[in-house]
């Protein structure tokens, strides 16, 4: 199996959201962004609907065979972003700018490395990696699961799309009334829409193309699930990030509904760029 494919999408979209981080981090003393809204950008750029829109059009594109390269691909992306995300924030608090206050810029003092190091494993065991832990360790073990907790889990679970289309629905008006004053750049949207949309899945379809098994039908299914995970919208999930590390609802939704407009323009054009 070309188990390489897997690696070349979520290694890229880590990368890219440090590399967007640090340009932004730059920057943002000059006022082009809240301090809050640099972890947001970078993320929403880079995460994409791995899970709600990635692995249905996979399997609808490719057929039922895309299951299993775009199951452990949405997996490795959603950790990669649910534990990395908490972890690097609290790590370099976005970044040299924590010992300043973001209203008064005078200066708090910098956390020593101790704390740091605690608030990064702190951060690391949230909800989705605990969560994810315990489901690996129950299944190498081969641990029975009692049907009232299959049960409660398959519920929640099943109830996830809708919640989390339910939220993103109410950051919608928000969002629009920020872009319409300015208090979230509407350029900056845009931007982080073409990357997440365009630049980023050009560029893993690129690296995906050195890495692939093209010459068969097994390397061309999860070549092109490798790309629609690139491809996808920013991750709904981002929005939960947003507020839950940044109280920044309105610059997340403003992008993730950007990155759905331009989607059905854009996801034709990369598979274009994967059959030529």
């Amino acid at each position: 199996m070309p188990w390489l494919v897997l690696l070349p999408g979520p290694v890229l979209a880590g990368a890219s959201f440090v590399v967007i981080g640090l340009i932004l981090l730059r920057r943002w003393p000059r006022g082009t962004l809240r301090h809050q809204q640099i972890g947001v950008v970078a993320l929403c750029a880079t995460w994409g609907n791995v899970a709600y829109l990635g692995v249905p059009i996979a399997t609808g594109l490719a057929g039922p065979e895309a299951g299993l390269p775009a199951g452990i691909m949405q997996l490795l992306h959603n950790l990669l972003f649910l534990v990395g995300y908490p972890a690097l924030r609290r790590l370099v608090g976005l970044g040299a700018h924590m010992g300043q206050s973001p209203q008064t810029g005078a200066s708090k003092g910098r956390p020593s490395p101790r704390h740091r190091i605690i608030g990064v494993l702190t951060a690391s065991f949230n909800p989705a990696t605990l969560g994810v832990g315990t489901g690996v360790i129950t299944q190498i073990m081969s641990i029975p699961v009692p049907d009232v907790i299959l049960t409660t889990t398959t519920l929640l679970a099943g109830a996830t799309v809708p919640c989390a289309l339910f939220v993103a629905g109410l950051a919608v008006p928000g969002a629009l009334h920020a872009v319409r004053r300015r208090t979230v750049p509407l350029f900056t949207v845009l931007t982080a829409a073409g990357i997440k949309t365009l630049l980023l899945p050009a560029i893993g379809a690129l690296v995906l193309r050195l890495v692939a098994f093209t010459d068969s039908s097994t390397g061309s299914v999860w070549l092109l699930s490798a790309l629609i995970m690139l491809a996808v919208p920013s991750a709904s999930a981002a929005l939960n990030l947003a507020i839950a590390y940044d109280h920044e609802s309105d610059a997340a939704a403003s992008i993730i509904i950007s990155t759905m407009l331009m989607f059905p323009l854009t996801l034709p054009i990369m598979l274009t760029l994967n059959t030529m």
